[in-house]
């Protein structure tokens, strides 16, 4: 866990290109899960070498945040 708090769970987004500030991954979230679920997101850390993030989501919406960006990756070919 991230920031350890209990009911939360830890995704890591990795992209094929490095960015070079964390609000790319924050707009990518914004712009694929609904406001309710991005807005529950309180944590966010860059790798070190900027090649993605990891962030804690609360366990009531892991598997529907899950299932957002496995379509997404899956059957709309993004590259995340």
């Amino acid at each position: 866990m991230l920031n350890g708090q209990e009911g939360m769970v830890t995704f890591q987004m990795i992209f094929e290109k490095p960015f070079f500030a964390v609000s790319m991954v924050w707009n990518v979230i914004r712009r694929y899960v609904p406001e309710d679920v991005s807005g529950s997101i309180k944590v966010m850390r860059s790798f070190k070498d900027m090649s993605g993030a990891c962030f804690d989501v609360p366990d009531t919406y892991a598997e529907r945040f899950g299932d957002i960006f496995e379509y997404e990756q899956k059957e709309r070919r993004t590259d995340f």
